[in-house]
Formats: structure tokens, C-alpha cells, sequence
């Protein structure tokens, strides 16, 4: 499967790479080309796995956030519960009362 482009960060090797095409193929071709040999197979070991996911799971953390954060005062505005002793309902599994 071709691939122009990858969100990985690239490694230390990846970059030394990648400056090298630059100077050779320019900015843009450059990106062409090393993604083009990687698929091929002719480079490896040019993306960080272990940094791609940090930054997906922040990435997804960042999401979260902003989602809770869109919902908090619709929470907060809901009223609490009035739970009395002699209350013998089962709200989610859980019994209410004595």
C-alpha cells in the first residue's frame, strides 16, 4: 500500500535521511522519496513507534478532555437524586435505601 506521508516521528536516522534527500531532491520530493524507499524496503528503522503512540494517546487524552469538558455543565445542571432511607429501588445494579 503506497503511502505519501506518515504521522510517525521520524528517528534520528530517519532525519539524518531526510536532510540528505533535501539537499538532493528538495523539501517536498525529499518526503516523496523517503516514504517511496521505505515501502520498498530499501530503508528501515526511520519512524519511532514508541513516540507515535505517546503522541496518539495525548492526542486522545487532548479529545477526552475536550469532550468532558463540552459536557460538564450539562452534568452539572441535572439535579441530584433524592435518595431516602426507605427507598427499595435497584438503579444499576445497585440498591437504593436500607
Amino acid at each position: 500500500m503506497p503511502m505519501t506521508a506518515r504521522a510517525d516521528p521520524l528517528t534520528g536516522k530517519g532525519e539524518e535521511i531526510l536532510k540528505s534527500m533535501e539537499k538532493t531532491y528538495g523539501p517536498e520530493k525529499a518526503k516523496q522519496v523517503l516514504y517511496a524507499s521505505e515501502n520498498k524496503g530499501t530503508i528501515s528503522g526511520i519512524h519511532d513507534a514508541v513516540m507515535a503512540m505517546a503522541d496518539a494517546v495525548e492526542s486522545l487524552n487532548r479529545r477526552i478532555d475536550a469532550y468532558c469538558g463540552r459536557h460538564a455543565d450539562a452534568m452539572a445542571e441535572q439535579p441530584a437524586q433524592d435518595i431516602r432511607a426507605d427507598d427499595h429501588r435497584v438503579i444499576g445494579g445497585v440498591k437504593l435505601g436500607k
